[in-house]
């Protein structure tokens, strides 16, 4: 292997699912099948995808999610309530454990509202194997005062790491602010000025107002309903989602 080079023999593709606090459970659900079915889509071997589930996920949707034979690792559900969370996010911490496969050398996190309209191998060889993590700027996350050094958690490369897992329970657990968004909150007070930027491209953000052309970007990170619209109606990712 080359000096540098990412192992992909040790690289894992993540996402989340915990119980629903916005009453969409059933389509959350259906946008994790959606976001395995993408990846294997595009050349992604199942072995090499993770899914954790907190453990207040139902039985049902367990075996719903084993039975897409990627590997499911259940994990303790962690909330924030109030500290300035909104309700849709207090579980969001709960992506904290994606430190602890520890594994794998490298995880991809991408949340499961994504539409893969490229390998998202491209972003992973974006981002240096020197770097913590990397992510997409989302000035628009600190409304209504922009900040460009601000970015969004929804797709994430990083190293696994019990030493930076511990960090972020003792600030979950710690009783402070931790802000609208939860994680993403987080996430930005410990890498805010030391994260690696990515281009938009891989987490296209607000696609509805200023997204051209769908086969210049990797990931679109938008609900289903709105993904249902951008997709033109023969294109071939249709095949393996469903809206």
């Amino acid at each position: 292997m080359a000096p540098g080079a990412i192992n992909v023999a040790k690289l894992a593709f993540v996402t989340l699912l915990t119980s629903s606090q916005g009453g969409n459970y059933g389509m959350y659900v259906r946008q994790v099948e959606n976001w395995v079915n993408q990846l294997n889509f595009h050349g992604i071997p199942k072995n090499h995808i993770v899914l954790l589930i907190s453990d207040d996920v139902d039985g049902e949707t367990k075996d719903k999610l084993k039975a897409l034979n990627t590997v499911v690792k259940e994990v303790p559900l962690y909330s924030v309530h109030g500290r300035g969370v909104h309700h849709r996010y207090v579980n969001t911490p709960t992506k904290i454990h994606m430190w602890t496969l520890t594994e794998w050398d490298r995880i991809a996190y991408f949340d499961s509202d994504m539409m893969f309209m490229q390998n998202p191998m491209k972003c992973v060889l974006k981002c240096p194997k020197t770097a913590d993590v990397c992510g997409v700027s989302d000035p628009v996350g600190t409304w209504p005062v922009p900040n460009p050094e601000y970015f969004n958690s929804g797709a994430l490369i990083t190293k696994p790491s019990m030493e930076v897992y511990k960090k972020l329970k003792d600030m979950v657990d710690g009783g402070g602010h931790v802000g609208t968004f939860g994680d993403q909150e987080l996430f930005n007070t410990l890498w805010q000025r030391s994260y690696t930027k990515l281009p938009r491209d891989c987490n296209f953000l607000h696609p509805k107002e200023d997204l051209k052309d769908l086969n210049t970007v990797i990931a679109i990170h938008e609900k289903l309903d709105a993904l249902d619209y951008l997709l033109p109606k023969d294109h071939k990712l249709r095949e393996v989602m469903k809206f």
